[in-house]
């Protein structure tokens, strides 16, 4: 019997940004990384959004590497932003790929607010 795949058990997405508190118009750069795990059938999501209604940026880098990725945004209006990154498998649910393997379906977020001062 060939061994099971050893996935994380808690899957993680990160985001930094340059500066929390901001002017309008002020560009703010954004860092998000993670990884993606190759599983057969899934639609991986990676996703940045700034939380001031701009489209999702989406990542996708190749299966199974560690992604950063770095996103400059500047905020037209004061006001806080709750900035979002996710990570998610994009399965319908538990996948088994041979029998007695079970790969986890996961979604996982990180969040940080930016402050744009008038």
């Amino acid at each position: 019997m060939a061994p099971k795949p050893v996935l994380p058990s808690q899957p993680s997405a990160a985001v930094c940004v340059s500066a929390i508190d901001t002017a309008p118009g002020a560009p703010v750069l954004f860092t998000v990384s993670g990884d993606l795990l190759s599983i057969v059938g899934c639609q991986p999501e990676f996703t940045l959004d700034t939380g001031d209604g701009s489209p999702l940026r989406s990542f996708a880098p190749p299966w199974g590497t560690l992604l950063t990725g770095r996103v400059a945004h500047a905020y037209d209006d004061p006001g806080q932003y709750t900035v979002t990154v996710r990570k998610a498998t994009g399965c319908p649910g538990p996948l088994t790929s041979e029998p007695g393997d079970i790969f986890d379906v996961y979604d996982v977020s990180e969040t940080i607010v930016v402050t744009v001062r008038p």
